[in-house]
């Protein structure tokens, strides 16, 4: 790991960066800042030019307007941070509409599964009072029992287990909605 050049407050270079603009060895550098025996101190031109620009980078804390590379560095963040707070917005938007559509096909299958439970009590009404023996009993019968297979079929189809699945996918869809809403907001909040 590399050694900072100053503490937590200081100009963020490493040693090695700092040695290389005041023009000494990076050992040197190391022994001006450390104590004890190997502490050296560091040739006057550099300590100068050392402290020059340290005062300088302090002073910078008090500035009020950005210099020309930090202003473009920011509009282009800006300008990514927008795109990625509408990109956001419309992902939440697509989610907000996915779960709609599911919630409505949700509805369709849930009312389907209640007549198609109310219509194969009926049918098993039916078969049990067909009388056996006649003809016209016999169409009603098969008629009613092949009633009976299309209503089981769709039962399974609509049943319990797909309307949870449904469900799942609509909470989720609600979810990534309010994930991409959420960093909409504190994106925009973040430019402003």
């Amino acid at each position: 790991m590399k050694k900072s050049a100053q503490k937590k407050d200081g100009i963020p270079v490493s040693q090695a960066q700092l040695a290389e603009y005041l023009g000494i060895s990076k050992a040197l550098m190391s022994m001006g800042h450390g104590r004890g025996k190997h502490y050296r101190m560091l040739p006057v031109e550099a300590s100068s030019k050392l402290s020059s620009l340290e005062i300088d980078f302090l002073m910078s804390e008090k500035l009020r307007k950005p210099g020309r590379s930090l202003l473009k560095i920011n509009e282009a963040a800006d300008k990514a941070c927008k795109k990625i707070a509408n990109t956001k917005l419309e992902d939440a938007r697509y989610f907000e509409l996915k779960a709609d559509i599911l919630q409505s096909k949700l509805d369709v299958m849930s009312q389907a599964y209640n007549q198609d439970q109310r219509w194969l009590n009926l049918i098993d009404e039916r078969l049990a009072a067909i009388p056996p023996g006649k003809k016209r009993s016999e169409r009603e019968y098969l008629w009613f029992s092949y009633q009976q297979v299309l209503a089981s079929e769709r039962l399974e189809k609509n049943g319990m287990i797909a309307q949870v699945k449904l469900a799942t996918e609509i909470e989720t869809a609600k979810a990534m909605a309010a994930v991409n809403n959420a960093m909409n907001k504190k994106i925009m909040k973040m430019l402003s």
